[in-house]
């Protein structure tokens, strides 16, 4: 993770949703090592991809609300943001950009509720049990929540 450690501080360092609230790099770190073990190829059953392990519909998606916002990232041009392929979610910019922008948003739209924000990136935002404000029920999700904690609460003890 050491050699992506700059990409998350910077892209953690936007208030995207919220002024003056970023979000945690140390969670973000958790994530991605909860995901893909920090490799960069990863690619999943499901067809998610990179460290994040992003789908590319919810790629292409952030990636047009990120161009839109007006906002100037270091490492990664508006023109790519707005035109997604599979392969840019292999980059470790465009993955930890998207996935700091992800998080922020799923934090805001679940008030910063761990179990929630999970269940949004895993099981996908509009989940009928995020409508009850609840985690999904899937082995998956309750597994991710889990060792996401774990990272997070590891992180944040020897930091």
């Amino acid at each position: 993770m050491e050699s992506y450690d700059h990409l998350v501080k910077y892209f953690s360092s936007f208030a995207y949703f919220v002024p003056r609230h970023q979000v945690n790099p140390y969670f973000i770190h958790a994530l991605i090592l909860a995901e893909s073990s920090a490799n960069p190829r990863a690619i999943s059953p499901e067809k998610a991809y990179g460290l994040g392990q992003i789908i590319l519909s919810t790629a292409r998606i952030a990636g047009r609300e990120l161009a839109d916002s007006g906002i100037e990232f270091k490492y990664i041009r508006e023109s790519r943001l707005k035109n997604l392929r599979r392969n840019d979610l292999f980059n470790p910019a465009i993955n930890i950009l998207l996935t700091c922008y992800l998080i922020a948003k799923y934090n805001y739209k679940f008030n910063g509720q761990l179990e929630l924000v999970i269940t949004a990136w895993n099981a996908g935002e509009y989940s009928k049990y995020l409508y009850h404000g609840k985690h999904a029920p899937y082995k998956e999700t309750e597994n991710l929540i889990g060792k996401v904690n774990g990272y997070y609460n590891y992180l944040l003890k020897n930091r």
